[in-house]
């Protein structure tokens, strides 16, 4: 299979770990401007603003102290075989020392564009969270949504100060296009099969 090679786009990974091991992954779509360079540099400047983001929002406090954002990964995939730089900032923890819920059980956060049809929406699913999360009836409580959300959101505003534009890529179209909204659309658990035996 030919290498994904998309005009302006590149990939950024959120890597997770549990108990130091990495259990899942996060990959984002986005359209750089210019001709920036993805380069260590720029990985470790980026790396480092998505944690600290991350230390500001409400979701760390939600997720177990077991699970981390241990990696943030970059890629170029404007030409083919690229590599991917990961920063070296360290790892940022949750903070809920409660009972972690099954490993493929996360919350979805819905990226919608200013354009309709499946080549122009996408999905990223939130790990780590804990048992205190759930109600009696077995949803997400309620700050799930907005604050996963809200975590996107930051991470959008940071790509942006970085000279990336969080977006949606087709590898049908082989586009990107902008994300202008992130929505937690329900209260449902959402299953990730392959994240039930750790490894990524």
């Amino acid at each position: 299979m030919a290498p994904l090679v998309v005009p302006q786009a590149v990939l950024v990974r959120l890597i997770w770990t549990l108990a130091g091991s990495a259990y899942a992954i996060n990959v984002l779509g986005a359209r750089k401007s210019g001709a920036a360079a993805i380069d260590q540099a720029f990985a470790n400047t980026l790396g480092a603003a998505i944690k600290g983001h991350a230390n500001t929002t409400a979701l760390l406090t939600s997720l177990s102290n077991q699970v981390a954002l241990a990696n943030i990964g970059v890629r170029d995939i404007s030409g083919p075989n690229l590599p991917e730089f990961r920063d070296s900032a360290a790892a940022v923890p949750g903070s809920a020392a409660t009972a972690l819920l099954p490993l493929q059980i996360a919350y979805c956060v819905t990226l919608r564009t200013a354009k309709a049809g499946k080549n122009y929406r996408g999905r990223t699913y939130i790990p780590g969270w804990t048992v205190t999360n759930v109600t009696t009836g077995g949803q997400t409580t309620a700050g799930v949504p907005t604050t996963s959300a809200a975590f996107l959101t930051g991470i959008k505003t940071v790509m942006t100060a970085n000279g990336l534009t969080l977006a949606i890529v087709s590898r049908t179209l082989l586009t990107t296009e902008p994300v202008t909204l992130e929505q937690g659309r329900d209260t449902i658990w959402d299953t990730i099969r392959k994240r039930a035996t750790p490894g990524v």
